[in-house]
């Protein structure tokens, strides 16, 4: 990475990257003369090069970032990782009750499962209206699932408008307590305690693999599908194999497609297994979503319906199916800055929601979450 702020002049180095990053969107990125408010987008980057010299690197990064959140196109944004961006030791999840804590540093496990209901005393209602000008979102959904990243470092809550960076910074809890950080110590602690629940339900204890699978209740296939994207070390095409073997030995009766942690990746992957499990007899195919089922997530939730009419249950897709994708991107010239751009637009239903709709909503509580439960999967079983 560059350290722009060593060059000379800065400023003009920050231009020129401001200039190439408008012209390079005019370029590449589909349909952006259609997309953009070509008055605004002009003004806002006028009104970033006249601040240039008085911001930090990493607010002219996240400056760029709240420019393009304004598209409301998901795929459409800045890497802000690497610009001194820090995180505090502490894991929010957002649940249709509330933020709730549900990982922090091993010396404040007394904080966990606890509701947040504030931030500095500004509503957490009002924190996430702020914060929601730094994400690329089509829907709620994906709001929800991109929020807790942001809201756990200093320099995102200050640029917000949150808190002040030179303060400390109060989490304010349900209970009563006020966790506080300081923004200059308490940052990326080598170590996090989650939930120990966590490591109890089926759909979290191996979100870090790419698939995997699981016979459950004798005839019941669990297949969770993380990623569309190959493990190196283990091959889809052994996947399907292992499928195709449990098939043969078993008297499968259901199968449960998990894509609840799926955010994308290569759409063609899963095709080999969706051609085994057309062979496959007496079938009842239950697909289960979330917030977290994104681009070519959102698309494996469709085939799955359209090929098998496969039951889908959880919540609403933070992924849209219309949407713009098919990802590439480019580089700043002098501070190296990631900006990712869409190339291709995608119309896979006929619908003006902004999501996949689930056939069977199950409400996603912190009270079921804390308890070990995992009422989605729950369903398919008592079905």
């Amino acid at each position: 990475m560059v350290c722009i702020s060593c060059n000379n002049p800065r400023k003009q180095k920050w231009h020129e990257d401001i200039d190439y990053f408008s012209a390079m969107l005019y370029e590449k990125h589909i349909d952006f003369e259609k997309i953009v408010n070509k008055k605004e987008f002009s003004r806002d980057l006028g009104k970033l090069k006249r601040k240039v010299h008085r911001l930090m690197d990493y607010e002219i990064v996240l400056e760029l970032q709240a420019i393009l959140a304004k598209l409301h196109i998901a795929h459409t944004n800045v890497t802000i990782n690497y610009w001194g961006i820090t995180h505090f030791p502490i894991y929010t999840e957002i649940f249709d009750d509330g933020l709730f804590i549900v990982g922090i540093c091993p010396s404040r496990t007394t904080y966990l499962r606890q509701r947040i209901v504030g931030i500095n005393d500004i509503p957490i209602d009002e924190v996430y209206e702020k914060l929601s000008t730094l994400v690329s979102y089509e829907n709620e959904y994906w709001l929800k699932a991109e929020i807790p990243f942001h809201i756990n470092s200093p320099e995102i809550l200050s640029f917000c408008g949150i808190v002040n960076y030179e303060n400390d910074i109060i989490y304010n809890l349900e209970d009563g307590r006020k966790k506080v950080f300081n923004a200059k110590k308490d940052y990326q602690d080598s170590q996090m305690i989650f939930a120990h629940e966590l490591l109890n339900s089926t759909w979290l204890k191996n979100q870090y693999k790419n698939y995997w699978f699981k016979v459950l209740d004798d005839n019941t296939l669990y297949i969770q599908y993380n990623k569309c994207e190959e493990d190196p070390r283990y091959p889809f095409a052994l996947f399907v194999e292992k499928i195709d073997s449990v098939f043969n030995s078993n008297p499968i009766e259901k199968l449960c497609f998990d894509l609840r942690l799926n955010t994308g990746g290569n759409s063609f992957l899963v095709d080999p297994l969706i051609n085994r499990i057309k062979q496959q007899q007496g079938l009842t195919i239950y697909t289960l979503i979330s917030r977290r089922t994104y681009s070519s997530g959102t698309m494996a939730a469709l085939d799955l319906k359209d090929e098998f009419n496969a039951l889908l249950i959880g919540e609403p897709t933070g992924g849209s199916p219309k949407s713009y994708g098919d990802i590439r991107t480019f580089s700043l010239p002098n501070s190296g800055v990631k900006v990712h751009y869409c190339v291709q637009y995608f119309s896979l239903l006929e619908t003006d929601d902004p999501f996949i709709a689930p056939d069977i909503y199950i409400d996603y509580l912190s009270e079921e979450y804390f308890k070990g439960r995992d009422p989605v999967l729950e369903y398919v079983l008592n079905n």
